[in-house]
């Protein structure tokens, strides 16, 4: 499991972990409740990849967890799909979120909570 997000009020993008295939449970900082944090999952360029994001903050105190892909990939979150350039809310995840790669530059929520 890797820490990451030290500054709650910025984006944390992970694509320095694109082929990383060891670390896939990150634990966000989110104890800024205003406005969040957002996160820029890894491309989704290898089928079965699974990434955990799990928030340090489950309580009311803490912000919510919006995920967007990279450019060129895609998220499909319960009814709605979530593009780079999506207007906010990205795929919220409240206390944790979950999402398998097809390989093919989609991302595919398995649970959140």
């Amino acid at each position: 499991m890797l820490v990451v997000g030290n500054n709650p009020d910025a984006t944390l993008d992970l694509s320095s972990y694109d082929s990383d295939l060891v670390h896939g449970f990150f634990l966000i900082n989110n104890t800024t409740l205003n406005p969040g944090v957002t996160i820029l999952l890894p491309h989704a360029s290898v089928a079965g990849r699974v990434i955990t994001l799990i928030e340090t903050d489950a309580t009311t105190n803490g912000g919510d967890l919006e995920a967007y892909p990279q450019t060129g990939d895609t998220i499909y979150c319960a009814a709605n799909t979530v593009t780079n350039g999506s207007a906010a809310p990205g795929c919220n995840g409240y206390f944790y979120l979950r999402v398998i790669s097809d390989g093919n530059h989609v991302w595919r929520v398995v649970d959140r909570s």
